[in-house]
């Protein structure tokens, strides 16, 4: 096996910083979170943010988001 084939995923740093300036138009006023599974079922997550209230809340809909999907999860299973 080569070192070719245990280099694992990622996503190309200038794809993340084109998505990044896809997600809003002021600096301050724009984020990304985005988790992703490698093919090894390691998680990886990557963040850009400009501004402290944007990390947070991105964090904060992401909580939401999963809570939202545990009680699903949790509905369906009764």
């Amino acid at each position: 096996m080569s070192n070719k084939d245990e280099t694992e995923f990622s996503i190309p740093e200038n794809f993340i910083k084109q998505l990044y300036e896809f997600s809003g138009g002021a600096d301050k006023n724009k984020g990304i979170i985005i988790a992703l599974c490698s093919e090894n079922g390691s998680p990886t997550i990557y963040s850009r943010h400009e501004s402290l209230i944007i990390e947070l809340g991105l964090k904060k809909a992401l909580e939401d988001f999963l809570d939202d999907t545990i009680e699903l999860i949790e509905k369906d299973s009764k």
